[in-house]
């Protein structure tokens, strides 16, 4: 007889009240192309789609609590897309699997080619991988760590990638005496060379502030977001610039109390606190003519998408003018998509699971790029219960109607005109008029009688 694990039966359970109770619920889905992404060894409890990030073209997913030979080892999948359809996933491995890389695909992010993973509860306090595609396949390009002193800093925690700068969050770093106050690492690639440029650090640092908790890069601007336990209270975010190799803070953004998600393109930074129950998204543009942060544009997001416990903002992702908001706690979870309009971030796209049910966590993890957006739900029913998918989205402007050309009317000769061209004048070509396929007198008395 199977036995049944007790979180399932209440997962079930759920799905029924939330069938019965709220049927229509589940018909809210947008009129996009939709496509499941699953792993080929699903199990139980995989937590894949826990991180995801996307290129356009590939998509990649991690799943941290993948079962090795040791333990939760983790587990990463690279899917590859041809016009709406979604190649079965090809396997990341780091160059030595199990303990060493252990909940390798907690983070996960990729730019073009490059795609980088991180392994927080690796030996030796966490690391993350840097792989590279040369159109062929997939190699690892090198393997990242943080301090050498700190065998706990969690180092991997997040991860993200601009170009050839990848930058790495340890949110349990301690800073000498001051336990827990977390860094981030930056690195610069310089051929198929990576190397540690920078180790940023909050301007006020605190024990508990899990600094390193998000982060975020572009170009040559990074943020680092907090998120701050134990009665610690910087949770915010951190707007750090790089000239040449130096990197220095510019900006502290303080409307979040803790910086769950961030996201950043160009001269926007947007911040996610999933625990503000009164909308926790915030959308920073600076404005400042020198372009240092020193003036800012400030948006609350989402006033009418949300609602307490929704965790709003758990997850972010931007791509130019175009947002995508996680909240993966709002029934089998949403993820919401916004445009800025030159003025204001208006909803786009609400986007929830064709086959959602109850804690499915649909929007625990995000990506967007162009228009594909990719949404992680780690507890969903995958290849096995619970073991949790990611949802692709290829979601475009609906195509714009060719117009039919307006027929031209034939224009009903006159009586005088029909004579003529029984008689052989004029310009209309037929005098057939009575239709037996000659023109002659008939045609003439047909005309007479009939008109």
């Amino acid at each position: 007889m199977k036995i049944i694990p007790a979180r399932r039966v209440i997962r079930l359970i759920a799905r029924v009240v939330l069938y019965v109770g709220f049927g229509v619920f589940q018909a809210r889905h947008v009129s996009a192309t939709e496509t499941k992404l699953i792993s080929s060894d699903s199990k139980t409890f995989d937590n894949f789609g826990c991180a995801v990030s996307t290129n356009g073209t590939m998509a990649i997913v991690g799943a941290y609590s993948k079962q090795g030979v040791l333990g939760d080892d983790g587990a990463v999948y690279v899917f590859v897309r041809s016009g709406s359809t979604w190649a079965a996933p090809y396997r990341l491995l780091p160059d030595v699997p199990g303990w060493p890389s252990r909940h390798f695909g907690a983070a996960v992010a990729m730019d073009g080619t490059t795609a980088v993973v991180g392994a927080p509860w690796a030996t030796d306090g966490g690391s993350a991988y840097v792989f590279y595609h040369d159109g062929s396949g997939w190699t690892q390009q090198s393997r990242l760590v943080g301090s050498p002193t700190d065998s706990g800093e969690n180092f991997g925690r997040s991860v993200a990638i601009s170009g050839d700068t990848v930058i790495v969050g340890a949110n349990y770093e301690d800073h000498g005496t001051v336990q827990s106050a977390g860094a981030a690492y930056v690195f610069k690639r310089s051929g198929t060379v990576w190397s540690k440029q920078a180790r940023l650090i909050s301007s006020d640092a605190q024990a508990n502030q899990w600094f390193g908790y998000s982060v975020a890069v572009s170009g040559d601007t990074a943020v680092v977001g907090g998120h701050p336990v134990s009665g610690a209270t910087a949770g915010w975010a951190y707007v750090f610039q790089r000239s040449g190799s130096t990197w220095t803070q510019r900006e502290r953004l303080t409307e979040s109390d803790s910086s769950d998600a961030i996201a950043v393109d160009d001269r926007t930074v947007v911040v996610g606190d999933k625990w503000d129950w009164n909308v926790g998204v915030y959308a920073y543009q600076d404005t400042s003519v020198a372009g240092d942060w020193s003036s800012l544009n400030t948006t609350r997001i989402g006033a009418a998408q949300t609602h307490a416990g929704d965790f709003f903002g758990s997850a972010l992702a931007i791509d130019g003018d175009t947002l995508v908001v996680g909240a993966e706690s709002a029934s089998s979870g949403a993820a919401y998509r916004y445009k800025w309009n030159g003025s204001t971030w208006t909803l786009d796209k609400t986007l929830i699971a064709s086959d959602g049910a109850f804690a499915d966590n649909f929007g625990v993890s995000v990506a967007i790029s162009g228009n594909i957006t990719i949404v992680g739900a780690d507890m969903a029913d995958g290849g096995d219960s619970s073991s949790g998918a990611a949802y692709a989205y290829q979601i475009g402007p609906p195509p714009t109607p060719t117009a039919s050309p307006t027929p031209t009317p034939t224009p009903t000769p006159s009586k005088s005109e029909l004579i003529n061209a029984i008689l052989g004048k004029g310009n209309i070509i037929n005098g057939d008029v009575n239709g037996d396929g000659k023109v002659d007198v008939a045609d003439l008395v047909w005309l007479i009688l009939e008109k």
